[in-house]
């Protein structure tokens, strides 16, 4: 089976409801001209621009409007590049967080992208389930709904290797990036230091494995170390001991049948009994890393 694709997460450029909290009352908003020079300079400074095959995108039209102006070069070489993914819109029930129903949007992407509409895969978006924002609903603002949506656009994004994607654009909100990502600790309009998801930025994600039910992603040391979030000793070093955490987790853990620890239960084996102490802590440390987000 292939390898998981690499997500290049997004955020998209500044709209207009990002001047004030008085514009949330703005359906769907489109980019500022700011925003659009954002996405130019996202495309003038983006490194991977030849590895990126295909654009997920949330079907608000801010991220579609990203999508475009800062891909060009996906844009050009794949006859249908951009998916419009609505398990990606933002979290909240507000004009300027709903998207604009399907008719309305073929209709209108020819002068609101520039491309031709039949360029944009809509087909996720021809039922209208994913405007009812309704708090318990799969597309709603509870934190039941969220925590639900952003674990099947993970599985949904990792499935996409069957198709040959190795390196993917997904162009989103800062709200349910914090979802996406585990990074959700608190709304990220108040969150502090390097959490916070600023307009064009992007970050790289790999998943931790090809198979484990939540589809756990994990931000890529590469990433960490651009933004400034670790230097790339400490990078080099975690990424050491989450490599042996993943290895021996599984097989150092399993109790082997017939087999007794010191208090005269069922033991993990002769394997752990070779773990020393510092080892043993590594293992614990990264418990959560290596089973959760």
């Amino acid at each position: 089976m292939a390898a998981p694709p690499r997500i290049h997460f997004v955020r998209h450029g500044q709209a207009f409801h990002n001047l004030s909290a008085d514009l949330y009352h703005l359906p769907d908003p489109l980019l500022t001209p700011l925003g659009k020079r954002q996405c130019e300079e996202l495309r003038n400074t983006f490194p991977h621009h030849a590895s990126i095959s295909i654009i997920i995108s949330s079907p608000l039209t801010r991220c579609l409007q990203t999508s475009v102006l800062a891909f060009p070069a996906t844009i050009s070489l794949h006859p249908r590049p951009i998916v419009a993914q609505p398990l990606l819109q933002e979290t909240s029930h507000l004009p300027c967080d709903t998207g604009t129903a399907f008719p309305l949007l073929l209709g209108g992407l020819p002068n609101l992208l520039g491309i031709s509409a039949a360029r944009v895969d809509l087909s996720h978006l021809t039922d209208h389930e994913w405007l009812d924002k309704r708090a318990n609903g799969p597309h709603g603002t509870s934190g039941k709904s969220l925590e639900a949506r952003a674990k099947s656009a993970r599985q949904w994004l990792r499935m996409l290797r069957n198709k040959g994607h190795t390196d993917v654009a997904v162009v989103c909100h800062a709200g349910f990036l914090g979802w996406l990502t585990g990074t959700r600790r608190a709304s990220w309009a108040v969150q502090k230091g390097k959490d916070q998801w600023e307009n064009c930025e992007w970050r790289t994600y790999e998943f931790v494995s090809g198979d484990d039910k939540d589809a756990v992603l994990v931000e890529a040391a590469e990433s960490r170390v651009r933004r400034g979030v670790c230097s790339e000793e400490e990078a080099a070093h975690e990424e050491t001991e989450k490599s042996a955490a993943r290895k021996s987790w599984k097989d150092l853990l399993k109790p082997k049948k017939g087999e007794r620890d010191e208090d005269g239960g069922e033991g993990y084996g002769g394997e752990m009994e070779s773990l020393n102490k510092a080892q043993h802590t590594t293992l614990m440390k990264n418990r959560d890393w290596v089973g959760g987000y």
